[in-house]
């Protein structure tokens, strides 16, 4: 053993040795513990933000009106019925109803409303329920 003899290759086996057991227990408290762990500190941060999933309600198009938030009421002109009665039961503010009656009858003549012929009725989901618009075909 004259090799080992030699203080050179006493040192480098020694430094050698002292490197091996220096790795070996740093992969062993590596695996025991979460000292040295694979996670930064950006995968605590991914999960503190919240997510919010919204729902995308398309608008509801009705004669050219956005009816997402009205009531449709759709009904038949019946016999002997007059202009007047089709608005009953729906609140229709003084000032249009002013308006309506003062319409010459070149613009719109209320009369020729007949029987049998489709209305729609356009109203607020309010406790007066207002009515927003009344289209007649």
């Amino acid at each position: 053993m004259v090799f080992i003899n030699n203080s050179w290759v006493k040192r480098v086996f020694i430094g050698v040795f002292s490197v091996a057991i220096v790795v070996g227990l740093f992969f062993l408290i590596d695996s025991r513990t979460s000292w040295f762990s694979q996670e930064g500190d950006y995968a605590a941060e991914v999960d503190s933000i919240q997510h919010v999933e919204r729902e995308i309600i398309l608008p509801v198009f009705m004669h050219g009106m956005v009816v997402n938030d009205l009531h449709v009421v759709e009904d038949d002109v019946k016999k002997n019925q007059r202009f007047t009665d089709l608005l009953n039961g729906y609140f229709v503010s003084p000032a249009v109803k002013q308006q309506l009656n003062l319409l010459p009858r070149s613009v719109y003549d209320f009369r020729k409303i007949s029987a049998n012929k489709k209305y729609t009725l356009l109203v607020e989901h309010d406790s007066l329920k207002t009515l927003k618009a009344l289209v007649y075909e």
